[in-house]
């Protein structure tokens, strides 16, 4: 490989690939230490000998992205060659295994977080192709539904050009003071839960490990001030759970047994990595869990990547965020807000 800019977009790729690999979002965006070491990265020389299909993959501009719809089936998109203009998108549905089984009707809705008008619906036969015109860059949502169920919202950005999943250019216009002031007004009402529970899906975009692409869950719950459980599902490299309770941090790999250490006090729901967060703007309102909500965008500097969340008008709950950044597509479901079902409890006798 040589050029410069070819040395530089097979980095980020690399740099993708062992964050998706090592869990670093599930953790890292709810403020908590990092739970999994990063693998030894490659040099460009060395990625392009063992994965030019991959790269090239990539390179050429596609999106490979599989969420779980709520009966335990999964749904992959994959959209190429995500750009302005034409535009295929294939979906497959699967069973937890991973193989493909058929649905009854799929129903997919294209729309803008920047737009208010109508979603388009087009139902579909999978595998089938639609083809449909991305005409404009920012924030895109293909909503799927499986057989009449709960639509699961694909949310994505697009740039001109488009380097997704590696890069996303970072904004070129200044915040909205008002959306701003929203959403430190969502913040602070976040921080001041009592008890919130989260499920969390995470994919990269990549045909990788295999043309399924990855996913990993992420299923928590936190007590104010400083206790939290998560349960890490990632079927292609490691699950495992965490319990913390003040200082006290537990881990259960697994197949094995917990292991407790000393750490640091921390709060999930804190949020501290926006700190720096910019370039906040409105967005549509939708109803997410029966209430209606206003979407927020914005850009965090430091990880590359952009945000939008669903504040709900009534209560002020968060209620849905999506994140974008290099290899990285999230979307967060938060419920039971100060329900005190949510109680973390130690994980004795487990």
């Amino acid at each position: 490989m040589a050029g410069g800019e070819g040395r530089g977009r097979t980095g980020a790729l690399i740099i993708a690939l062992a964050s998706v690999l090592a869990l670093v979002p599930a953790l890292a965006y709810l403020g908590l230490d990092l739970l999994a070491s990063r693998p030894t990265l490659l040099t460009a020389e060395s990625y392009c000998e063992a994965s030019p299909a991959l790269l090239h993959q990539s390179a050429a501009g596609r999106l490979t992205l599989r969420y779980q719809i709520s009966d335990g089936r999964f749904v992959r998109l994959r959209v190429e060659p995500f750009r302005i203009g034409p535009n295929v998108f294939q979906v497959w549905v699967l069973n937890p295994a991973g193989e493909r089984v058929s649905a009854e009707l799929v129903r997919l809705g294209f729309y803008r977080l920047e737009d208010h008008g109508p979603v388009e619906w087009v139902e579909v036969r999978p595998p089938a192709e639609v083809s449909r015109i991305l005409g404009q860059t920012g924030w895109w949502v293909v909503a799927v539904s499986v057989d009449g169920g709960e639509p699961v919202p694909f949310v994505v950005r697009l740039d001109e050009p488009s380097r997704a999943p590696m890069e996303f250019a970072p904004p070129d216009y200044p915040a909205d003071p008002a959306a701003e002031a929203f959403f430190r007004r969502a913040l602070a009402t976040v921080r001041s839960l009592k008890a919130a529970w989260w499920e969390e899906q995470l994919t990269s975009g990549l045909a990788y490990p295999s043309e399924l692409g990855a996913w990993v869950v992420v299923r928590g719950k936190a007590e104010a001030p400083d206790r939290f459980r998560l349960e890490v599902s990632n079927p292609e490299r490691e699950s495992y759970d965490v319990f913390q309770a003040g200082r006290s941090r537990c881990v259960r790999r697994q197949g094995e047994g917990w292991v407790c250490s000393d750490t640091e006090p921390r709060s999930a729901l804190a949020f501290g990595g926006l700190a720096g967060a910019r370039a906040f703007r409105f967005g549509r309102q939708e109803t997410v869990d029966g209430e209606l909500t206003q979407v927020v965008t914005f850009y965090e500097p430091v990880e590359k990547s952009w945000y939008a969340w669903w504040v709900g008008l009534e209560t002020g709950y968060l209620r849905r965020m999506a994140m974008v950044g290099p290899g990285h597509f999230m979307v967060t479901r938060y419920f039971g807000h100060n329900d005190p079902a949510g109680q973390v409890v130690a994980p004795i006798g487990d």
